[in-house]
Formats: structure tokens, sequence, C-alpha cells
């Protein structure tokens, strides 16, 4: 994508608006819509031994606004891939495939549009079972913790509402709140997972999972150990030797991260071989 459409996706998931500028006249438009989008990896192909953020070249905050992501990869599969290459080839008959949708396109239209006229409430019960989902998700004292956002909270209200209202109920109930509650999770035990631990980690999503965060501080605290108060340049050698004491890093891992944190500019060369905190 380029970057001028980014920041007017980003408007409109973030303000509910559209700005447009055309022959000299600039009108902005309320966007009151759900989006759904597809983005293909970077490079062509989903690589699995890394988070959904190095896959997807989207901004954090972006990515972040959508209510549910989930990664769809082609896995070969010997029976998947004959039925869908039969699928494929039947489109060729001389007969050709029926092509009769399941539901008549006209009447699912007319579906939506009078579904979309109702506005459900929360009961009691769907507020409870959305309440003990989230406080569940912010224990901080549990091992599983997932560091859920308020953002998270307002997606579960929203897709609770959506089921409510394509039932065409007045109400949105547990069974409703439930529901929503399962596509979170699934999504989370999907796209969410860092592939370094294993385990499940909204981080993931937010552009640096915890196993991440407790390493670069770990990396931090070592540096500026070594600095002492006269933030004396530390040598790359010793730097790579006392991380490696930690436990946490192998001698790869801990030059692979002076050269991240490098790019990112967290860390200087102020010498040849020789590193400081900014």
């Amino acid at each position: 994508m380029k970057p001028e459409d980014r920041s007017a996706l980003h408007e409109v998931m973030e303000q509910q608006s559209v700005s447009i500028a055309k022959g000299g006249i600039v009108a902005t438009l309320n966007a009151r819509t759900s989006i759904l989008a597809a983005a293909n990896p970077m490079y062509g192909k989903y690589d699995p031994f890394k988070n959904i953020t190095e896959n997807v070249n989207l901004p954090i905050p972006l990515l972040t606004r959508f209510d549910l992501i989930f990664v769809v990869r082609d896995i070969p599969s010997k029976e998947r891939d004959n039925r869908i290459a039969r699928h494929i080839l039947s489109l060729h008959h001389v007969s050709g495939a029926d092509t009769k949708s399941l539901i008549d396109v006209d009447i699912l239209t007319k579906y939506l549009s009078y579904a979309k006229r109702i506005e459900p409430v929360l009961t009691p019960e769907a507020e409870e079972k959305i309440l003990e989902y989230y406080m569940k998700m912010r224990n901080v004292e549990s091992e599983g913790m997932i560091t859920v956002t308020p953002r998270q909270l307002e997606g579960l209200v929203r897709l609770a509402t959506a089921r409510a209202r394509l039932l065409m109920k007045t109400q949105v109930d547990a069974e409703d709140a439930e529901r929503a509650i399962f596509l979170i999770q699934s999504m989370l035990e999907d796209a969410g997972v860092d592939v370094n631990t294993g385990q499940v980690d909204l981080g993931v999503l937010q552009g640096r999972p915890h196993s991440e965060v407790s390493k670069m501080q770990l990396f931090m605290d070592v540096m500026k150990s070594l600095e002492g108060d006269e933030k004396r340049p530390v040598e790359e050698k010793i730097f790579v030797k006392e991380l490696v004491k930690t436990g946490k890093f192998t001698e790869e891992e801990a030059r692979k991260y002076i050269k991240k944190l490098q790019r990112e500019s967290a860390i200087y060369e102020s010498k040849p071989g020789h590193y400081n905190r900014v």
C-alpha cells in the first residue's frame, strides 16, 4: 500500500470519516461501515516462524483497529488440493459447474438491509459474560495473562451486537456474548501466538510480544551495568559474553539483537566494535 492510502485508511478507522479533495473542493464525509480487508504477506509467502506483524507490512495502530484478524495459509493437502483442482477443471466443461448460489443474492441483500435497521441493546447477562472474559484476560496474577485493552472490549461488544442484529433480535443475550468471545479467542489462538514461546500473547498483534519486551529490557539492563556511571563504551565481545551468561540469549541471538537495536536507534556504535545506549 502507498503511504497516503494507509493514512487515509487510518482516518476512516479512527475517526469514522474520510477527507476527499477534488477540483479544489475539500469535503469530509462520514464513513460508518464495516471494513473487510485481505493482505498478502511480504515476499509472497507467509513465514510461520515470524509473527504476523513481521509478515504483513501494515502500521501497528492500523492493524490493531481490526476486531478480528485471521491467517489463511495455503498448506498442501492431497485431499483438499484434489477437490479444488477438480472444481476448477469442472468450470471448463461444456456443461460447466452449477453457479447458482445457495441463497438468492437479492434476498440476501434485502435481509441484510433490513437487519441493519435493528439496534439491539446489551442485556445484563451479556454484559456479565463480556466483563468476566475481559477481567480474566487482564488478571495480572495469572501466568496466562493476555494484554487485552479497552479496544478489544469494544470489539467484543460490536461482535456480540452484530450477531444479535443478524438474528434480528432486539437484545444482545448471553449466547451472542459467548459467540463473540469464541471469535476473539479463535483469533488469538490463530494470529496472536508468539512464535518464540508458542504462547497466546496479544502483544504479537501490537508490534512486540511479551517475550521480546522482556528480552529487550534485559538487553538494556546488561548494557547499562557495563556502561557504568561514566557511560563507558561497551566492547561487543564482552557484551555478547555477558548476554549469554544470563541464559536468555545465545551468541547468535545476542549479535542479532545488537544489530536490531542499532537499526532502531536504541544503541549506537560510539567507536569501532564498541556500543553505548542512546
